[in-house]
């Protein structure tokens, strides 16, 4: 073999000698430079060939992202674009609350500031439709990044694009315009770049990471779970790399192999202390699981009645299984600690589905659904076209409600200026950005109400007796709660209130003698 490449070698150079006569070793002639054009000139087309494919399953996504878009429905949202406004008013961020009169003055800063921040610009550049195609536009870069670790996993785009639309339906109830999208963004990105550097222990993917980290935290509280991610990737990462030595070899790499595996964990933590509170953002966090846990419905343990629970749950517990056959314990790591915590939350049951998709396309992409899927390419093309086409439609329908409300502007605009506002829970955050000049008894920021407070407005709303006594003794002057609520059927019958609006999501009821709206808003 060795005379044989030695021969090929020979002729290879003697071609060279005979056809390039220049005082240069290997200068190309004339005639060869066109070749070495057409050479780079095909590489390029191939590789943009080859990216062909992924952009238009990225782009299949862009009809989920607009019908998600065409509602906001979360009471986040609102409060959040308010936030913002008060942070471009008066260029730094609040330390106590000026939105409510039940908790005015208490201590609380966002826990969200920058994606607030952005959401603001959007609303005073279109109001709410650009804020809603801001949040469009999250959803589609959470939808490219799992496309990027499918693709790193070895998953062709026919097979991700499909599994990640798909992903995105089930999960549109996850993708409203809040922060939690930035969650979904983070970790498939943290995963590609431990991923790249593997077991070695580079300085440019440690600073990478810490990146990422830092424009979570100031994005969305949730950045600390990054730290665990990248722990049980390294770690993982580790233990693969160790198995496949002997075992002599692997006490002798133990030492560094710990340090290997936390050094991206550090990094995270760099990046996550790199925020306006520092280490403060840890107690916020407790204070918003503390004060949500088991109340607020995103917050609550998996239900094994529900079916789109169940399904998203084992998708990932599938992923972790197949991760672990294949003895990929990075990615098995993460899944099994992102599964853990989505049983017992269920809110992290999307960000445990961002990986599952990724690995689950990896997992599919063989050679037999490759042949399966060549004998019936035809149908499938035409199926994966109805079905985006199907999905453009709906879009398009969607497109004139873009930014449109679940929440009835005529209850709202009912509410006289100045009034003290009983409202219910998931009401609060509209009346802060529509009504500036109402301040609102509760709304969705947990961590500033706390537990107690939210118990006590849910005990208001719901009982049968009592309601308007304890109102009066609160001093409120007008209330915004669901028609068919304990407390609206006790106001019907109190001869001190009269029903202004009869929208059964949001009636407005006024104390008798209080004259109506002022037009604000």
């Amino acid at each position: 073999m060795e005379s044989r490449g030695g021969v090929r070698f020979a002729v290879r150079v003697f071609r060279v000698s005979v056809e390039t006569p220049s005082s240069e070793p290997g200068a190309p002639t004339p005639a060869e430079a066109p070749r070495l054009t057409t050479t780079t000139t095909t590489a390029t087309t191939s590789r943009q060939r080859a990216r062909l494919p992924w952009l238009i399953a990225w782009l299949a996504l862009l009809p989920v992202a607009l019908v998600r878009a065409s509602v906001l429905a979360e009471s986040d949202t609102f409060w959040e674009i308010r936030t913002g406004q008060l942070i471009l008013r008066t260029g730094r961020l609040p330390i106590a609350d000026s939105f409510s009169w039940w908790a005015r003055g208490r201590p609380w800063t966002p826990n969200s500031w920058a994606f607030d921040l952005l959401l603001a610009i959007g609303y005073r550049a279109g109001g709410l439709p650009c804020v809603a195609l801001i949040g469009g536009a999250f959803v589609m870069a959470a939808g490219g990044a799992v496309l990027l670790l499918a693709r790193r996993l070895g998953a062709t785009a026919p097979v991700a694009g499909p599994l990640v639309v798909a992903g995105s339906v089930g999960a549109i109830a996850w993708l409203s315009v809040r922060p939690q999208l930035v969650d979904y963004i983070a970790v498939p990105l943290l995963l590609l770049v431990t991923m790249r550097a593997g077991p070695a222990l580079r300085a440019r993917s440690l600073l990478i990471i810490a990146v990422i980290e830092a424009a979570w935290v100031n994005l969305h509280l949730a950045a600390p779970l990054g730290i665990a991610v990248v722990l049980c990737a390294g770690l993982g990462a580790q233990v693969s790399a160790r198995l496949a030595l002997p075992a002599d070899a692997r006490r002798r790499m133990l030492p560094r192999a710990a340090v290997t595996a936390t050094a991206p964990a550090l990094a995270a933590l760099a990046g996550t202390l790199a925020n306006p509170g520092g280490l403060a953002i840890i107690r916020q966090l407790r204070d918003v699981s503390s004060s949500s846990a088991g109340l607020i419905a995103e917050w609550q343990h998996i239900s094994f009645t529900s079916p789109d629970q169940v399904a998203m749950l084992g998708a990932g517990v599938l992923a972790t299984a197949i991760a672990a056959r294949h003895g990929r314990w990075d990615l098995a790591l993460v899944l099994v600690m992102l599964a853990a915590s989505a049983a017992y939350v269920i809110r992290m049951l999307p960000i445990l589905d961002v990986v599952a998709v990724a690995v689950l396309a990896a997992a599919l992409d063989g050679p037999r659904l490759r042949a399966w899927a060549r004998d019936r390419r035809l149908i499938l093309r035409l199926g994966a076209a109805a079905a985006v086409a199907a999905l453009a439609v709906q879009a398009a329908i969607s497109l004139p409600d873009l930014g449109h409300t679940v929440y009835p502007a005529d209850s709202i605009s009912a509410l006289p200026s100045g009034c003290r506002l009983f409202n219910a829970y998931p009401l609060g955050g509209i009346v802060i950005l529509l009504r500036p000049d109402v301040p609102v008894s509760i709304d969705s920021r947990s961590d500033l109400y706390g537990r107690q407070d939210i118990l006590t407005e849910q005990r208001i709303l719901t009982a049968s007796a009592g309601g308007p006594e304890r109102l009066q003794r609160l001093g409120v002057s007008c209330v915004l709660i669901p028609g068919r609520s304990g407390l609206a059927r006790q106001l019907l019958r109190s001869p001190g209130w009269r029903q202004v609006t009869t929208n059964p999501a949001a009636t407005t009821f006024l104390r008798r003698g209080l004259g109506g709206s002022s037009g604000a808003g």
